[in-house]
C-alpha cells in the first residue's frame, strides 16, 4: 500500500470527527430535530472513521513488513 493511503484515510478521520462534532452541536441545540436522521448519520460517520483507521493500520503494518523484508533480502541498498 501506498503512503498517500493513509494520508487520505487521515483525512477521512478528521473529517468524519469535524462532522460528527459539530451535527452533535447542532443536536444538543434543537436544530436537528428528526432523531432518526440524527442516529443514522452518525451511525455512517462511525462506519467512516473505524474504515479509515483501520485502513491507516494496516498501511501501517504492511509498511512496515516491507521494510523489514528490505532490510533480510539487502533490497535498496
Amino acid at each position: 500500500m501506498r503512503p498517500v493511503l493513509a494520508g487520505g484515510s487521515l483525512t477521512v478521520s478528521i473529517i468524519c470527527i469535524a462532522i460528527a462534532t459539530a451535527w452533535s452541536i447542532l443536536a444538543n441545540w434543537g436544530v436537528v430535530e428528526s432523531s432518526t436522521l440524527m442516529w443514522r448519520t452518525l451511525a455512517t460517520l462511525g462506519v467512516l472513521f473505524v474504515a479509515s483507521l483501520f485502513t491507516v493500520n494496516a498501511n501501517g503494518i504492511f509498511t512496515d513488513r516491507g521494510r523489514h523484508q528490505a532490510r533480510l533480502t539487502g533490497a535498496g541498498d
